[in-house]
């Protein structure tokens, strides 16, 4: 790939702050020329190498911004030095095509310069979707947007472009016409937000008669920016690098969360050994004690041994889920049977409690598309937790039920429930809310939130409202099949 930077610049001063600043902030090579005729000179030596041009608009061999003309006529992307700003010098500038304009001025401009060819450096590998059944808008904005360095394809209709997806296209940007025979941008909007989160991908919108409430509207939908007609070629360049540069971040972020997970379960790998010979060693010095206040402290230490166990794989959990490593595996299974056992399996502790657990399930059994281990899991911890936080004497009840479209999983308590303005913190790693479990049990705050990514991966719904009476409902929605 092209990685020179050609300098066009005849103060040796000001060209070697731009050359030093642009070696500084990435790995390109730079050669500078100081007038017009070096430009020349450099660009027939060096023409495959150049990716862009950074070039005063006025040399003393030159004028008439000779140089960016130059660029213009070896198709080399542009970014126009000027000392001096005007209205009829921004149309001259743009009207040469140049990717940008920076005014002279200071280390802030230079800074921007560097910014800015890292970012026309990576839109070389981006590629963009025009989506406009206006020839002539389609061309522009494919035009602006290539002035951009961008890999840019446009087609006539919202059809067109979802079959290009199916075909394995990866379009980092789609930007949307509003108003379009057959699918109007509304209507695409909704099908890509169907396929893409805005982390995956940004839908920008375009018309020439967009009004407020429609423009609302599609950021409502999902839209993330919008544009509009007659394009400005700054508007278009910021509004798309914005949005651009916005993906890039969730990018690294992603990258940066994956590196998190895997040193989190190489601690936590690290840590089990070790733990699990605390665990054994106050195993065996259960039977050695004799006195009662060592019997305690043994307790004590096998106690805690066992709910560090008991985070370390949660925390396993949550970082295998995280980093996508682990899949469910779908298959039609017995809802109704597995609500059975599980309730069957947690009757020994509620009874501990003397609180009374109830299953209510149809008549019929009903079967969904599912991950029988992951499932299982997500019950018990919603159960395990109803019996945790309801008091004594109390009663439970498990619901089952589904509509032929939707299964409903539900489990009713009689506890202290969640306050209103803690409730958002449920399904969150690590959370802690201020109602506490009534017979002094413990908890490590993950159970809910791995609950919440098990269910996202059968793309479900986990939901918690409080109950009419007293305590607390914990809803999960699954997709209902029928048995085959």
């Amino acid at each position: 790939m092209k990685n020179t930077v050609l300098i066009v610049e005849d103060s040796r001063v000001f060209a070697l702050s731009v050359e030093s600043a642009i070696r500084e902030g990435s790995d390109f090579d730079v050669i500078t020329a100081f007038n017009y005729m070096e430009a020349v000179e450099l660009v027939n030596q060096h023409r495959d190498e150049i990716f862009i041009a950074v070039t005063d608009l006025n040399l003393p061999d030159a004028d008439d911004a000779a140089a960016a003309k130059l660029m213009g006529q070896e198709n080399i992307p542009c970014i126009a030095f000027t000392g001096n700003f005007s209205s009829k010098l921004r149309d001259t500038v743009l009207n040469l095509g140049v990717a940008d304009y920076v005014l002279k001025k200071g280390v802030q401009d230079i800074d921007y310069v560097v910014r800015m060819i890292q970012r026309l450096s990576i839109n070389r590998e981006t590629q963009l979707l025009v989506v406009d059944d206006a020839r002539s808008s389609r061309e522009i904005l494919k035009a602006l947007l290539e002035q951009q360095c961008y890999q840019v394809t446009a087609v006539r209709s919202g059809q067109a472009a979802l079959d290009l997806l199916e075909q394995g296209e990866k379009f980092r940007i789609i930007l949307v016409d509003l108003v379009m025979d057959e699918m109007d941008g509304f209507e695409l909007l909704s099908e890509l937000r169907r396929r893409y989160n805005v982390a995956q991908m940004s839908v920008i919108g375009v018309s020439g008669k967009a009004s407020s409430e429609q423009i609302a509207k599609f950021m409502k939908y999902g839209g993330n920016d919008f544009l509009l007609k007659p394009f400005q070629q700054e508007q278009v360049a910021c509004r798309v690098n914005a949005n651009a540069q916005l993906l890039d971040q969730f990018d690294r972020l992603g990258e940066l969360n994956e590196q998190k997970n895997e040193l989190l379960g190489m601690a936590a790998h690290d840590i089990r050994g070790p733990l699990g010979v605390v665990l054994s060693a106050g195993s065996m010095l259960e039977r050695e004690v004799k006195t009662e206040h060592g019997k305690m402290l043994v307790d004590l230490a096998c106690e805690a041994a066992e709910e560090m166990e008991s985070l370390l794989n949660g925390l396993l959990d949550m970082s295998a889920i995280e980093s996508a490593s682990i899949s469910i595996n779908l298959e039609k299974i017995n809802l109704t049977s597995l609500l059975e056992k599980v309730v069957q399996d947690v009757q020994l502790i509620a009874q501990d409690k003397g609180q009374k657990l109830d299953l209510d399930t149809p008549v019929q059994a009903i079967w969904v598309n599912a991950d029988e281990v992951r499932i299982k899991e997500v019950v018990q911890n919603l159960i395990s937790n109803a019996i945790k936080y309801s008091p004594l004497d109390s009663k439970i009840l498990v619901c089952l039920s589904n509509n032929n479209k939707k299964v409903r999983i539900e489990v009713i308590d009689e506890g202290g429930g969640v306050p209103k303005e803690e409730q958002h913190l449920l399904f969150k790693a690590f959370s802690k809310i201020s109602t506490q479990p009534t017979a002094g049990e413990r908890s490590t705050g993950l159970g809910l939130s791995i609950c919440k990514k098990i269910i996202d991966l059968h793309q479900g719904e986990i939901h918690y409202r409080p109950n009419c009476q007293i305590g607390s409902i914990f809803g999960v929605v699954l997709p209902f099949s029928d048995k085959v």
